[in-house]
Order: structure tokens, then sequence, then C-alpha cells
């Protein structure tokens, strides 16, 4: 579980689009559980109906970074029910204009903390060809010309 602060001009459907890349490309992060006849069995949920990130505007609240970090504890600590969905979610919470904080929780099924990295390492150059309408390049990048991806502030 981990949350960034993300700052900049950020294309939320460039943003969407690039985490539905990465949720394309990492099978894992949709495979769901389902019961099958006396036992159970992974199936792949198809990328196109994979709803996420979830999305808050906090700007109105009176401290909306302290009001979105909360927010993220409670959302990352909720449990997981791990039949019949996938065992991933994401929220992007709006601080302001131009300040985001993202939060993502994977089930440790399917996710551990070596992860992170790879994630990253996935998402960053699939937003910047997105914005640039190119296709992904698979080296690592800024998130977008002016965007800036802050280390993980949240650690639980």
């Amino acid at each position: 579980m981990g949350a960034w602060v993300i700052e900049g001009d950020l294309d939320l459907e460039a943003f969407i689009k690039s985490l539905h890349r990465v949720y394309e490309r990492q099978t894992a992060l949709r495979t769901v559980i389902q019961p099958y006849h006396d036992d159970f069995r992974q199936v792949l949920q198809h990328v196109n109906t994979v709803d996420l990130p979830e999305f808050e505007d906090c700007s109105t609240e009176d401290d909306p970074f302290e009001s979105a970090l909360r927010k993220t504890i409670e959302y990352v600590q909720k449990p997981f029910f791990p039949l019949n969905r996938i065992l991933s979610r994401a929220k992007l919470f709006r601080l302001d204009r131009q300040k985001y904080l993202f939060a993502i929780a994977n089930h440790q099924l399917i996710f551990d903390g070596w992860s992170y990295d790879i994630f990253l390492e996935n998402w960053s150059p699939a937003i910047e060809g997105l914005r640039r309408a190119r296709p992904c390049p698979q080296a690592a990048c800024r998130l977008s010309s002016g965007t800036t991806l802050s280390g993980a502030i949240l650690e639980i």
C-alpha cells in the first residue's frame, strides 16, 4: 500500500489511461478469484471493466492535504473481500488545481513490497507516452513535462 503526491498539470484522461495500461500489463492486478464447482479458479478481468481510479475532490476542505491523508489511511486499511472482485484499488484525491494525492492498495496475494518499483517503472512511461501521443517506452521517465511524483509518503 502506498501513496504519492503528484504536482503539476495532470491530464486526468492520460492518468486514467496510463493506469489502465499498467493493469493491462500486470495481470495480477486484475485477477479475480471465483468459486468454481467445489473449488476456486482465477479469472482475468478485462482491463476495460476495471473502474480505476476512484476520484475525490478535497480541494474545498480546510486542510486538503490532511483531509486526503486521513481518507487515504482509511482507504488503504479497508479490508479486501477476495471473491469475485479484483484485489487492487486506487484513488486519486484532488488537493488543488495542480496537486493530487494518489493512493493505491493491493492485496498481498497479488502485490508485495518490491512490486511498487515495477508498478512505477511501468506507470511513469505510460503517462508520458499518452501525454505525447506516442507508444509507451519501457524505460522509466518523468510523469509528464512539468509534473512530478514525489516518493511514498505513506507506508502502512
